[in-house]
């Protein structure tokens, strides 16, 4: 397995695991949503592109991690992981 000492391939696209990144990157990102099946969704900020959310797929579904922009996601669909963000960026509102 791969930590964060010792990254390795994942096998699919040669690149590291994505995980990890997210672990590396968790003092400037969020855990937005977590779904029963081990899917998960994290605001993390890019130096380059800002601000994005990361869909990191359950290990059984053998995908990548994909990271959309905040527009991307938002119409990507609309259950609960889109929910979330929206009830987030509410709270800014709430708070003025």
């Amino acid at each position: 397995m791969a930590t964060l000492e010792n990254a390795e391939s994942t096998g699919r696209d040669g690149a590291i695991d994505y995980a990890l990144k997210v672990e590396a990157l968790s003092p400037m990102g969020r855990l937005l949503y977590a779904s029963s099946n081990g899917d998960s969704w994290h605001l993390v900020r890019d130096a380059k592109r800002g601000i994005e959310v990361m869909h990191i797929p359950n290990d059984a579904s053998g995908g990548r991690a994909v990271s959309l922009s905040i527009a991307e996601f938002l119409t990507s669909g609309s259950g609960p992981q889109q929910d979330e963000l929206n009830r987030l960026i509410g709270t800014l509102i709430d708070q003025a």
